[in-house]
């Protein structure tokens, strides 16, 4: 589990913001390691994880757009039914609330066929209301494992 910074963006919801923001931070060599994207009536909100926060938020307010940081934590996860309800009741039991939730699975292809002995994980990012109880509820758990 680590500790990442969460990059956030307002954007115009039109065709081509996207592009322009990601152009921006490839122009900047920055990573995208995880992206989130909510509409809204008129704005468009980007979270972003990436591998050189100080260089993508030069390059954003560079050209002029918003930007708001965020600690967030980022972990992995087994891909396979029920990780995620594991994640979400050990963290409930130590009162511990997930403001959001993004990430991925695992995309290696060979789990296609159902018949997965890989060691692909997921990659979630989470926001959550006690970082500390979070970290140790978690670390626990996996001692245990």
């Amino acid at each position: 589990m680590e500790k990442k910074t969460q990059l956030t963006v307002i954007e115009t919801y039109q065709p081509g913001e996207l592009a322009r923001l990601t152009k921006l931070l490839a122009k900047a060599k920055v990573n995208i390691e995880a992206i989130s994207i909510n509409d809204g009536v008129h704005h468009g909100v980007v979270k972003l994880v990436v591998d050189d926060p100080r260089a993508a938020r030069a390059a954003l307010k560079k050209a002029g757009l918003a930007v708001s940081e965020q600690p967030v934590l980022a972990l992995s996860l087994p891909d396979k039914p029920g990780a995620m309800a594991e994640l979400c009741a050990t963290l409930s039991r130590k009162k511990v609330n997930i403001d959001y939730i993004y990430g991925s699975t695992c995309a290696c292809g060979c789990c296609d066929d159902g018949e997965c002995e890989c060691s692909c994980a997921c990659r979630v990012i989470l926001s959550v209301s006690d970082e500390a109880a979070a970290r140790a509820a978690l670390s626990a758990g996996r001692k245990r494992r």
